[in-house]
């Protein structure tokens, strides 16, 4: 038993840099999916997939799919597997939503407007804040203290 908890916490670190670079990606979809394409040499003609939005939602499911997945390995009744995975979702929306923060910051002092500019402040704090709460359920999954199934008291 000690030998399956060492071995582990061995993957615990790795696993972490997997999942940090995971929402890394998901921060910024739209240019990784240009960084991909520039890397593998794609043209547009000869592209699979000519939009960023794939990597998006593709990125959202799989995420709330895992939480799903992790949940009913757990115990969970699949209602419950299955809400959780819904929230994580609707955390992802917001939290992986294809903006260029960059940009929104150039034209941010253009905008005429102090409302529409307090919208754009507002967008980009519940984005970083859904950032790190995914962040933060993610570095608990890895390095706080997971139960097994057959551990778990109903």
């Amino acid at each position: 038993m000690a030998a399956e908890s060492e071995s582990r916490d061995g993957w615990r670190w790795p696993l972490l840099f997997l999942w940090v670079l995971y929402i890394a990606v998901g921060a910024f979809p739209e240019d990784f999916y240009y960084l991909m394409r520039a890397v593998g040499q794609v043209t547009t003609q000869r592209a699979f997939v000519n939009s960023h939005w794939l990597v998006y939602l593709v990125w959202i499911f799989v995420l709330s799919w895992f939480v799903v997945r992790r949940a009913t390995l757990l115990g969970m009744p699949p209602i419950d597997a299955i809400g959780r995975g819904l929230c994580v979702l609707l955390v992802a929306l917001v939290a992986f939503f294809p903006v260029g923060l960059g940009e929104v910051l150039n034209f941010f002092e253009q905008i005429p407007d102090p409302g529409v500019r307090h919208l754009f402040q507002g967008f980009a704090v519940i984005k970083g804040m859904a950032l790190v709460l995914l962040l933060a359920v993610l570095v608990h999954y890895c390095l706080g203290a997971r139960p097994r199934a057959r551990e778990r008291e109903h």
